[in-house]
C-alpha cells in the first residue's frame, strides 16, 4: 500500500482545496488553500494495516486515518469524515 500512496493527491476537504504529497522517505506535506492563504503542515507517515499514521514533528501527536483505494481514488477517513483524493 505504501507504493500506492507515493506522489501528490488532491481533494476538497471541508470545502477547501487540499494537496497531500507522500514521499518515499516517510515525509509528507498537507497543503490547504483557505481564504486566499496557503497553510502547509509537514508530516511523517507510515501505514499499519488499514491505517495511515501521521505525525507532525512541530506538534508531536500521532493521528490515525483509515486508508483505502477505490481504483485510482485514495479514500481517507479521519474522525468519521471521508475524503476522496485523486492525482
Amino acid at each position: 500500500m505504501e507504493q500506492q500512496l507515493l506522489g501528490r493527491w488532491y481533494a476538497l476537504v471541508g470545502g477547501e482545496p487540499v494537496a497531500l504529497e507522500f514521499l518515499a522517505d516517510v515525509r509528507a506535506a498537507y497543503v490547504v488553500q483557505s481564504g486566499g492563504r496557503q497553510q502547509t503542515m509537514l508530516l511523517t507517515w507510515r501505514v499499519e494495516g488499514e491505517d495511515l499514521i501521521t505525525n507532525q514533528p512541530s506538534d508531536p501527536r500521532e493521528e490515525r486515518t483509515q486508508v483505502a483505494f477505490d481504483g485510482d481514488v485514495l479514500l481517507l477517513t479521519f474522525q468519521g469524515m471521508a475524503a476522496r483524493f485523486t492525482r
